[in-house]
């Protein structure tokens, strides 16, 4: 898997960057970027997820189904969590393709076993979901 990060980018040209680089950098063309019936980032030959905050953008590529969340640590939580507790929720729901729906989603319980911290910039959480946890971090 590589997770690529980068400030000050319009999400959209970010995540298209990315895709470019791991198709270069794998020698692979994983194909076009599309969403499912539910609004669920894919490509046609790799699993892909995006996350975005203030001025940073994450985009995860994996073998393997991987949802990735990014929240910088001094945000204000309005919800019963933590930041931290928040990023692994999302993380978790975009590996399902479920997503977040409403305040029940909080409140249920899952698996934490695929769930890790990714700690390459001090003031953010950046929280992965996949069984992949052979990794490469860039930036772009």
């Amino acid at each position: 898997m590589i997770i690529y990060y980068g400030f000050d980018k319009d999400k959209y040209d970010f995540r298209q960057k990315a895709i470019e680089s791991y198709n270069k950098t794998n020698n692979v063309d994983v194909g076009k970027l599309y969403k499912d019936d539910l609004g669920k980032p894919k490509l046609e030959k790799a699993y892909i997820s995006i996350a975005d905050t203030k001025n940073l953008c994450v985009v995860a590529i994996s073998s393997q189904e991987v949802g990735i969340d990014v929240e910088k640590k001094d945000r204000v939580s309005k919800i019963k969590m933590s930041i931290k507790q928040w990023t692994e929720l999302e993380a978790y729901s975009k590996w399902t393709g479920q997503g977040v729906k409403g305040p029940r989603d909080m409140e249920k319980p899952f698996p934490k076993d695929d769930i890790y911290s990714v700690d390459i910039l001090e003031d953010y959480y950046i929280t992965v979901c996949s069984k992949d946890r052979d990794f490469t971090t860039y930036l772009l």
